[in-house]
């Protein structure tokens, strides 16, 4: 078993290993293990039927597909896969539209992105003002 390698588990027969489309893709593309409708204006929690080890120094982010974002109107919620996770790797989707969405069996629903594993301490303390200061939401503008 290599560090190097996400180790992936099907859950079920029918379960699709992720993929990319090009070597190089950033992202791995997840599959839908069911039909299931994400009503209009609501949120659906989608089985892909695999768990994942994600190779040695990473945790993987799963992300909204672009093209269901930009032409559906359905996004991923969430999506954090911490590296010692092992259960079923499930998608959240949210339909932002006014009709349903409805997701087959073998549709890309959703995509892992590695992210390094970065853990520091916690520490209380007191903060210096800057420049930016705190005025919160859109403080630096259009």
């Amino acid at each position: 078993m290599s560090p190097h390698r996400h180790i992936v588990q099907r859950l079920h027969p029918n379960a699709k290993l992720p993929t990319r489309n090009y070597p190089d893709d950033i992202g791995l593309d997840v599959y839908s293990l069911e039909d299931v409708t994400v009503p209009a204006h609501s949120v659906v929690i989608v089985g892909t039927g695999i768990k994942i080890k994600p190779a040695d120094g990473v945790w993987l982010q799963g992300e909204s597909r672009s093209g269901m974002a930009a032409n559906v109107g359905v996004s991923l919620l969430g999506g954090i896969i911490d590296h010692k996770y092992r259960g079923e790797i499930k998608i959240i989707l949210s339909n932002h539209k006014d009709s349903d969405y409805p997701v087959r069996v073998g549709d890309k629903i959703a995509q892992l992105v590695e992210r390094p594993i970065l853990i520091h301490e916690v520490e209380e303390g007191a903060l210096d003002e800057t420049e930016r200061g705190s005025s919160g939401f859109g403080s630096s503008g259009r």
